[in-house]
Order: C-alpha cells, then structure tokens, then sequence
C-alpha cells in the first residue's frame, strides 16, 4: 500500500512540474511574439526615416536636419529598448545570461559569451539570478 502512495505522490509531483514548465514555455512564446513586433516596428520606423532622410537630401547641404527625423530617430531608440527589456525578459525566463555585445544566451555561471568571447562578469553586464527577482519585476508592455 506504501508503494502505492508513494508512486502517486511521485506521480503528482512530475505532473506539477510538467505544468509550470509548460506555463514557462507559454511566456516564452507570448515573449517572443511580442519581440517580433517590435522588431517589426523598428523596420517599419527604420524605412519612415530612410523616407524622410531621402526628402530631405540636398546635393550641396547632405540633409537637412528637420524636426521629423529628431522625432523619428527617438522613436526608434525607445523601440530598441522595449526589444532589449523583452530580450532580458526571455534569457532570465529560461535561466541564461544575455551577452551585452553579441546577444547570446549563455548559461548561468559562464564568465565569458560561448559566441563572441565577450566577457559577462564586467560592470553593466546583465547577470539576472532567479532568486533575487519575481515575476513581478517583469516590465508589462502595452500593445
């Protein structure tokens, strides 16, 4: 009867697990739809400024610099930081650390990027330990 108990107890404890990590593999997912429209804003964004500079070309002066690529340009920025808070998101969701340089993801505890060489235990490099954040620190994006 002992046994039984046991197998069922084992039983339960492997279906929980398989549970939380089927609910990671669904933020992961969700995570990286929405990088992929702000990858797809940015193109759009990048083709409205190459439009605006080419308007804006003078054979004597280069370009001009006008108000619309100023607005353009930080526009542009504020979507490259959504897609690297998105990134940092995904690399602490399956436990690794995101190479400042190249973007890879490493595993937890390397010292240098398995890609580029870059060294990940320098000041600014983001090493994000599960225990020290909650899902809560997650930054929520509006659609």
């Amino acid at each position: 009867m002992k046994s039984l108990e046991e197998f069922i107890s084992r039983a339960k404890g492997a279906v929980d697990v398989i549970g939380e990590k089927a609910g990671q593999f669904v933020d992961v997912s969700r995570l990286n739809v929405k990088l992929l429209e702000v990858k797809s804003q940015i193109k759009s964004e990048l083709e409205e400024l190459g439009k605006i500079a080419y308007e804006s070309y003078n054979e004597e002066q280069g370009i001009e610099n006008k108000p619309e690529i100023s607005a353009q340009i930080k526009c542009l920025k504020a979507l490259y930081e959504k897609s690297e808070k998105i990134r940092l998101q995904i690399a602490f969701m399956k436990n690794k650390i995101l190479c400042k340089t190249c973007g890879f993801n490493n595993e937890v505890g390397s010292l240098y990027c398995a890609k580029c060489g870059e060294n990940l235990k320098k000041e600014g490099a983001p090493i994000i330990k599960k225990s020290e954040h909650e899902e809560d620190d997650f930054v929520e994006f509006d659609d």
